[in-house]
Parts: structure tokens; C-alpha cells; sequence
């Protein structure tokens, strides 16, 4: 996975840049939420990643919080929720992604 990301950096980034990563998992899995959160921690540890995890509030795993984690409220299982229709939310979600101007967001 490490080699995907240095070769977006390689196309999208001027020598010395940070490639700015957004790694998002809303599920309420703890395996999935284990595999996603153990690879924010590795890849913070990367001095050329600037890392960010968006992330269910109340997750089944231990997380580092941090100014890179942003956890919001979302519906535990896929399928259509008051939750899903949470628009001052969804605004929010998608306000600050588009202001922390990512370079690649996983899902």
C-alpha cells in the first residue's frame, strides 16, 4: 500500500511535499476498524504522509485521538437511517474535507 501512495506523490507532488491522506472507514466492525486504525498508526509514523482518519464516534477499537481524527456520528450498520439523511452533518463532513484539500482519500 506504502508504494501506491509514494507513486500518487510522485505525479501530483513538488519535491519536499507532503502527500496529504485521508483514510475513512465508517464501520462498526471491530476487525475492519482494527486493519484501518493499526494502518493510520503506521503510516503517521511516515515523515512524507500527512495522515487522517475520518471514523465512527464510537469506535470498538482503541484509537489515538489526535488533530488528524476526526470521529463523527453515523449509522452502525449499511442501509438507509435517520442517520443517513443527517444533513447538517453530511455538510459538515463534506465542508471539511473540501477545506483540508486532500491529495487521495481511501475507503
Amino acid at each position: 500500500m506504502r508504494t501506491v501512495f509514494f507513486q500518487l506523490r510522485k505525479y501530483w507532488l513538488s519535491e519536499g511535499d507532503n502527500l496529504k491522506l485521508l483514510l475513512v472507514t465508517f464501520s462498526d466492525n471491530a476487525d475492519h476498524q482494527d486493519t484501518v486504525f493499526g494502518m493510520y498508526e503506521e503510516l503517521r509514523k511516515d515523515r512524507d504522509l500527512d495522515v487522517y482518519l475520518l471514523a465512527i464516534k464510537t469506535p470498538k477499537v482503541p484509537l489515538k485521538k489526535s488533530s488528524h481524527t476526526w470521529l463523527v456520528d453515523c449509522p452502525k450498520r449499511p442501509g438507509i437511517t435517520k442517520k443517513t439523511c443527517d444533513l447538517p452533518l453530511l455538510h459538515s463532513i463534506v465542508s471539511h474535507v473540501k477545506k483540508t484539500h486532500f491529495d487521495a482519500i481511501w475507503f
